[in-house]
């Protein structure tokens, strides 16, 4: 079973015993005046965790559109201000444009890495995102493999 479940249960069984001791037993009273204020002070409580929910959502996406933003507008600065050295050998003009490229591959890897971190997903084995950072051999390459987690004894 499950625990909402369990829950529910609980809490039926729990007014179910409630109104057979107010029915058969003794009656139970409550005055008006505290459903009232009960309800109100409910009410405020409900209203105030809608709203600092709902501003939450709203905060976190306009962060999304600002980091949308700067990596749209930081990928256009590297496209067209990066120089690319064809003139002077076609080899380093390749490795240029290789590099602009990298570069806006990074760009979109932080912005999908960061949505897996919010997300609280570990390494880096997701379609989206392995694609991006799958050929760079740095030292997060054990971010790659869940087993590698685990500590490992320094040799020297």
């Amino acid at each position: 079973m499950s625990d909402t479940t369990t829950t529910t249960s609980f809490i039926g069984l729990w007014a179910t015993l409630i109104t057979c001791i107010s029915e058969f037993v003794y009656e139970l009273v409550v005055f008006e005046i505290l459903l009232t204020v009960l309800g109100f002070v409910v009410g405020l409580g409900i209203s105030f965790r809608t709203s600092s929910a709902y501003e939450r959502y709203v905060d976190g996406r306009k962060f999304w559109a600002q980091l949308s933003q700067t990596s749209r507008d930081l990928a256009r600065h590297i496209w067209i201000h990066v120089d690319e050295r064809h003139e002077a050998d076609a080899q380093l003009g390749k490795a240029d444009l290789l590099g602009k490229v990298t570069a806006l591959n990074l760009i979109l890897a932080f912005a999908v890495a960061l949505k897996h971190r919010l997300r609280f997903e570990p390494y880096a084995q997701y379609e989206d995102l392995e694609q991006l950072v799958a050929h760079l051999s740095t030292f997060a390459g054990d971010a790659f493999h869940p087993e590698s987690s685990e500590l490992k004894p320094k040799t020297k």
